[in-house]
């Protein structure tokens, strides 16, 4: 089992509570939950590499649609983060170099 750890991350100016823990008592088989009540976004720590990156942006897609009230459906999140994360991770020294200043 991994430790958890937690910290304050930004989300449209908003602080959120950013935790890697253990799922405990959430819905069997969740990866993560974005909950805006409660300025929150829970990820459990125990996924493949790649499918922490994917759940991070999935919950972050829910946390920003719940913001502004876009009123996302769960195929409409699992699209647009599907999308962002590919794009991510297939264009490496583009992200690096535009959003980090780093040469490629």
């Amino acid at each position: 089992m991994t430790e958890s750890s937690t910290e304050i991350i930004k989300i449209l100016s908003h602080d959120v509570k950013f935790t890697k823990s253990s799922p405990g008592i959430w819905a069997e088989g969740g990866m993560g939950r974005a909950a805006i009540k409660y300025g929150e976004i829970l990820i459990d720590p125990e996924q493949a590499p790649d499918s922490l990156k994917s759940t991070i942006i999935h919950e972050v897609t829910h946390y920003i649609s719940d913001l502004l009230s876009l009123d996302l459906s769960e195929q409409q999140v699992d699209g647009i983060s599907i999308g962002m994360f590919t794009f991510l991770n297939d264009n490496p020294k583009l992200v690096n170099r535009e959003f980090y200043n780093k040469k490629n």
